[in-house]
């Protein structure tokens, strides 16, 4: 896979991984259940760990899979 393009690939799943956090930051700030709350700041905890894996990869750590797998 050409360098460039796998870089916007990354770029793009990061910033997705961004509104997410701040969906469910959002969400959280909004809800009055302890529980709910907790739950949905779990989630963008989680949403920040896929951050950090996708900010850790590279084209030489990533094994490309041809069409048949």
């Amino acid at each position: 896979m050409d360098q460039s393009l796998f870089e916007q690939i990354i770029s793009f799943a990061i910033d997705k991984e961004r509104e997410s956090v701040l969906f469910y930051e959002a969400l959280a700030s909004k809800v009055e259940r302890p529980a709910s709350r907790d739950a949905l700041l779990s989630m963008a905890n989680e949403e920040r760990k896929h951050e950090k894996i996708l900010k850790g990869l590279t084209p030489k750590n990533v094994r490309f899979a041809g069409p048949s797998g």
